[in-house]
């Protein structure tokens, strides 16, 4: 088989394991949630959006598919809403990104971050994760889980989380409220050349290329006031990093 057709193939698994769903494209979804409130995750609507809605996954052979989708907070995997209306995982490996809600997602090693800013020639990229806070929820939901510890998977099996395992969309959405609210930490990361690095006030100024770079970064923070868990802050000191 020639690689073209191998492409091919590949496009059409993908069109035949994503079935979407017509009626969600064409009316649109409720909002999860009292309206008017912020959205806040749950251990029974663990997801990073508060619906199920029509985005595009792009492959790195260029080609592309359109699907309703979310994120799953644990692992920050990608679902899709398939067959039955059943909730699957898409772990396509050769998946590049994703758009959904006029954001753009990047697959770094299965788990999809939130691209916010990237460099004139796309060789760096300023990332968001967002991170379930799972061991303040094991800390406060069982007397078992007596001490910080490593949240490991058996762990976090104690909270119950729904959507793992190919459950009904319709039915996740009628108990989403019953289920314990998820607390999350943001983490920033900037990805260049395909090196991460978790971009702490520490971390950014280690790795500029000089002396002179990073006593500019250094003097560009404090005279910004630059917070590392700012979204907007972040994105200015990317921009002054990468000449933006």
């Amino acid at each position: 088989m020639t690689h073209s057709n191998t492409i091919k193939m590949m496009a059409l698994a993908l069109m035949c394991c994503i079935s979407l769903n017509i009626c969600a494209q064409a009316n649109g979804e409720e909002n999860v949630g009292t309206k008017g409130e912020e959205y806040r995750p749950t251990t029974n609507w663990p997801y990073l959006n508060p619906t199920f809605e029509q985005g595009v996954i792009h492959l790195s052979s260029g080609i592309h598919s359109n699907a309703v989708m979310n994120i799953h907070l644990h692992d920050g995997i990608l679902q899709c809403i398939g067959a039955g209306g059943r909730i699957s995982r898409v772990a396509f490996t050769d998946i590049a990104s994703i758009e959904m809600g006029g954001k753009r997602y990047v697959n770094i090693d299965g788990k999809y971050l939130e691209c916010l800013a990237t460099n004139s020639d796309s060789t760096a990229m300023l990332l968001l994760d967002t991170e379930p806070k799972f061991e303040e929820l094991l800390r406060s939901n069982s007397s078992y889980y007596m001490n910080m510890g490593t949240v490991t998977s058996a762990k976090i099996q104690q909270l119950n989380l729904k959507g793992r395992n190919n459950e009904l969309h319709d039915e996740m959405r009628a108990v989403w409220y019953d289920g314990k609210p998820i607390p999350l930490r943001y983490k920033y990361y900037i990805c260049d050349k395909g090196i991460m690095t978790h971009a702490t006030r520490k971390n950014l100024l280690n790795n500029c290329k000089t002396d002179s770079d990073k006593k500019a970064l250094k003097a560009y923070i404090k005279k910004n006031k630059i917070k590392t868990d700012d979204s907007d802050d972040m994105i200015k000191v990317f921009g002054m990093m990468y000449g933006q």
